[in-house]
């Protein structure tokens, strides 16, 4: 498997990310950006950000509902586009309080808890509201280490 992210075709990427995540079509608004992971020519999953909001903005991450696309390498990319690119201080995620896998995913990427949204997620029910900053984001280099490709852990 090899493993690529790509911004081509951002229709095509918001239109599977819709899909996966059992919205509208044309429910992402058009300032979303989507960075597809791709395997090959296929799809794994899309991460996309918008509702930008100074230096922050929400996250979105929709899946083939495998883990293979879910590497190191593919999180350091991904948290480099929105820490240092994108230059923003904070994403935000809204998950669903039904979706444990979608948690755990959080809490993976460096996310924390951080208030409950009564009906919050796109189905009406109760959601939970993660955060995530590249100074608690195990996937950024930290500043006084080199970037050595090794993924940092919290001391």
């Amino acid at each position: 498997m090899t493993l690529r992210v790509t911004m081509t075709d951002p229709e095509k990427l918001a239109a599977w990310a819709e899909a996966r995540m059992g919205v509208d079509k044309g429910c992402l608004p058009p300032e979303t950006i989507c960075l597809g992971i791709l395997d090959g020519n296929e799809i794994k999953a899309v991460v996309s950000f918008n509702a930008f909001y100074s230096r922050y903005a929400a996250m979105h991450i929709a899946s083939d509902s495998s883990r293979s696309w879910l590497t190191p390498k593919i999180l350091r990319t991904v948290s480099r586009f929105a820490f240092d690119h994108l230059g923003l201080t904070r994403l935000n995620c809204t998950v669903p309080l039904h979706n444990k896998r979608a948690m755990v995913l959080a809490i993976k990427i460096g996310a924390v808890p951080t208030g409950l949204l009564e009906n919050g997620a796109d189905d009406g029910s109760d959601a939970a509201l993660f955060s995530v900053t590249p100074n608690r984001c195990p996937w950024l280099p930290t500043k006084k280490e080199p970037d050595d490709g090794q993924v940092r852990t919290k001391s």
